[in-house]
């Protein structure tokens, strides 16, 4: 999963997304219980938005570095 949403913020109309949204807690609330990748009813492990950090982190990185 993290190597697709690396592929995805790579193109130039989604890379600044994960930026725009500085240090904002993201949640993935759904109604299919899927509690691995998101919350359900506020519980849940909410993988995605960690990875999405991530993607977030590495992106801010190579701007750093381009600067």
């Amino acid at each position: 999963m993290l190597a697709m949403l690396r592929v995805k913020f790579r193109q130039p109309d989604l890379r600044e997304r994960p930026v725009a949204i500085g240090a904002a807690t993201l949640v993935e609330e759904n109604a299919q219980r899927d509690r691995y990748w998101g919350l359900y009813r506020g519980h849940g492990l909410n993988r995605l938005e960690v990875l999405l950090m991530q993607v977030r982190k590495e992106i801010l990185a190579v701007q750093l570095q381009a600067a």
